[in-house]
């Protein structure tokens, strides 16, 4: 994946979020909930559940790709992503 295409794939998770409510912090979270570790950690297992059953390449990839976003978007909302560059330099 290009450099490019990450920063508008890392862009459009955070439309996502945005649209739908969900947070997006622009700074750490020091102290980030343990609700929302129990969340994010419930979402992962479910994708990798799904990964693993899956039949098909297809939907394996289907379940990669929603890891890839759960985990983008786990960063998003502790606000760790933008802390190591990996995102500010990229708007």
């Amino acid at each position: 994946m290009s450099t490019e295409r990450l920063r508008k794939t890392l862009k459009r998770v955070e439309e996502f979020r945005v649209y739908h409510g969900l947070p997006v912090n622009h700074e750490p979270i020091l102290a980030f909930p343990i609700t929302a570790v129990e969340a994010h950690a419930n979402h992962f297992e479910e994708e990798l559940k799904e990964y693993q059953e899956a039949a098909t390449a297809a939907g394996r990839i289907d379940a990669a790709v929603d890891l890839f976003i759960f985990a983008v978007g786990t960063q998003l909302h502790a606000g760790t992503l933008r802390i190591n560059g990996a995102y500010r330099d990229w708007e």
